[in-house]
């Protein structure tokens, strides 16, 4: 995969995949490459997705930073177990999804995809009300426990995570000098 990736050298790199395991492959590689991130991910059988942009990996935080966090009761997730993204720690099994609400999904990823590439302010899409930061969750129905009603946003910036297996030891090499 990496040495794909190498060849290629992307503008962007989007990882819209079912498990944990692969959003961190890639995340690594992205990291490696020094190239931007657009994480996509459903949840609930598509009733939300979760729009993650990382715009520098190597200087954090890092998709896995988010992950990490949010592992540790990220904000208003506690709440409700299953607000993880689709395919998350679970048996590999179908979950029904509305054709609409995947297409939906995939059409707010596009279009920050096309902002991230061509350099245009793709935080003003991130932002809602107080909010602000480069995770956001978009519900495209009400599920009542965190979205009230379809369309509501959930936004939050995702901080460097001190154990973060991927971007930690860059940005304590980059401050510190190379680990002995």
């Amino acid at each position: 995969f990496l040495d794909l990736v190498t060849a290629a050298k992307p503008d962007l790199i989007i990882a819209a995949t079912d498990t944990r395991d692969s959003r961190r492959v890639i995340n690594a590689a992205a990291v490696f490459m020094k190239t931007p991130l657009l994480v996509v991910a459903l949840s609930d059988g598509a009733s939300s997705v979760r729009i993650e942009v990382v715009p520098n990996a190597v200087h954090g935080p890092c998709h896995l930073c988010s992950t990490l966090a949010e592992d540790g009761a990220g904000p208003r997730m506690a709440s409700r177990a299953s607000r993880k993204p689709y395919g998350v720690d679970v048996e590999p099994s179908a979950v029904p999804a509305l054709p609409v609400d995947v297409t939906l999904g995939a059409t707010l990823a596009a279009k920050m995809a096309l902002l991230v590439i061509a350099g245009e302010d793709w935080r003003a899409y991130f932002r809602n009300g107080e909010q602000a930061g480069n995770v956001l969750f978009v519900g495209l129905r009400p599920d009542f426990w965190v979205f009230e009603q379809a369309w509501d946003r959930l936004v939050y910036p995702a901080e460097p995570h001190p154990d973060c297996p991927q971007c930690s030891p860059i940005l304590a090499e980059e401050s510190h000098g190379p680990a002995v």
